[in-house]
């Protein structure tokens, strides 16, 4: 961990926009003279996921609070995806900031239930038990609605889960779907003591472990009710 945390920290620095206060979405790696990209709605995106990373750090490098105060504001006049709004509630508890008020006003409103697909899913639940844990307990409705779509429209006999509810897509999920549902059926098991979420994660875990390629590779996407 000591070696890995530095050379984290040095390609992040990189990365980092000081005029903007965030990091890059892209950075190009061909050599040109100004290699980070910026691509707002993906470096705010980008930026609350390194949040979360550095939320682990005992010493910090950055200004956290400024920069997720910075960030969350932008994300009103920007099209963001709905998980977006997953990880800044999951980046802020971590860091110990509250939830900006545009972030709440998203999550207060329920309609945008209907659009989350597995991977929304999974960060919101993660966010939401993590603020939970830091001792916020308003979004435990949320949670509970997001379990129980999880069981009723993502969950598949394979133990992977579907892409999203409905859609030409719906049983074609990616792999960052599957790592961010079993992680957030974890936190969810944890938090309310639900052990048949630890079932349901485990079982996700355990399928996901056997189709690991034989040189530590991961498929990219799965057909999710057979698992193939």
């Amino acid at each position: 961990m000591n070696l890995i945390v530095p050379y984290a920290l040095r390609g992040l620095s990189h990365c980092f926009m000081p005029d903007k206060n965030r990091w890059s979405y892209i950075y190009h790696l061909d050599g040109r003279e100004n290699p980070n990209h910026s691509r707002p709605a993906g470096d705010v995106f980008y930026s609350l996921n390194v949040l979360l990373g550095l939320s682990q750090l005992e010493e910090q490098p950055y200004n956290l609070a400024d920069i997720f105060a910075q960030t969350t504001a932008l994300m009103d006049g920007l099209s963001m995806p709905p998980y977006a709004y997953g990880m800044a509630l999951w980046a802020g508890a971590e860091i110990g900031e509250k939830v900006p008020q545009n972030v709440q006003n998203y999550i207060a409103n329920r309609g945008v239930l209907s659009r989350f697909n597995a991977q929304t899913v999974g960060m919101f639940l993660s966010g939401i038990c993590s603020q939970k844990a830091k001792g916020c307990p308003d979004y435990d409705l949320l949670a509970h609605q997001l379990y129980h779509l999880i069981k009723k429209h993502f969950l598949t006999p394979s133990g992977l889960f579907r892409n999203s509810a409905t859609g030409l897509r719906r049983d074609f999920a990616s792999f960052a779907a599957q790592a961010y549902m079993i992680a957030g059926c974890y936190a969810y098991a944890k938090t309310y003591d639900s052990s048949e979420a630890y079932d349901i994660a485990d079982n996700a875990t355990i399928t996901m472990m056997v189709r690991q390629g034989a040189n530590g590779e991961w498929p990219w996407f799965y057909h999710a009710p057979s698992g193939l």
